[in-house]
């Protein structure tokens, strides 16, 4: 087994607990953001939910010093959230800051952050978000990669859990409704 921190271990089998019966999605994402920004002092994290309404993918849970410079929805086509989703896989960019994808204005100067890694929220083939990481030092470990990629498996449990949740609460109000009209209905030829 590689060495893997006891704490950072126990860190995300507490997430894989709340997760496993989490219908609150927003306090699931922050643990998720808060977990992966403890890999690092100085780390960033945002997870970016697919928003169709909006046109973009919107912030729902962000961490670490950056976050009031955070982008709220970044169009979708634009910028390396965008690149992450269409791959559907994790990129690594060791020197982020000027690249031209980059769409949040933190990446603009050098000084801060330095290195991205992002990964693709998905569940059931679905593409729900992008999990995205910034580090102001060297790149990510395989071990921290690892966990942040883990850490993506839980937001998307989470996320597929509470639409789930959702399908089966219209379902039951529907049924409600339609008990509630069937003695008016039986009153009719």
């Amino acid at each position: 087994m590689p060495d893997v921190s006891l704490t950072r271990l126990r860190q995300v089998a507490s997430l894989a607990r709340s997760v496993a019966g989490a219908l609150d999605v927003d306090s699931v994402l922050r643990q998720v953001v808060e977990a992966v920004s403890s890999l690092r002092p100085g780390a960033s994290c945002v997870v970016r939910l697919v928003d169709r309404e909006r046109g973009g993918y919107r912030v729902a849970a962000t961490s670490g010093p950056d976050r009031d410079a955070v982008v709220s929805v970044i169009p979708f086509g634009m910028g390396v959230t965008h690149e992450v989703a269409q791959r559907g896989e994790a990129m690594l960019l060791p020197h982020a800051v000027g690249d031209p994808r980059m769409v949040s204005p933190m990446w603009r100067t050098a000084g801060g952050l330095q290195v991205y890694y992002g990964v693709p929220i998905s569940a059931a083939g679905e593409l729900l978000g992008v999990l995205s990481v910034a580090l102001s030092d060297s790149e990510p470990t395989a071990e921290e990669r690892e966990i942040v990629d883990l850490l993506a498996s839980h937001a998307a449990v989470a996320l597929g859990n509470a639409r789930l949740f959702e399908q089966s609460e219209t379902r039951r109000r529907t049924a409600e409704a339609l008990g509630r009209l069937q003695p008016a209905l039986d009153r009719f030829p």
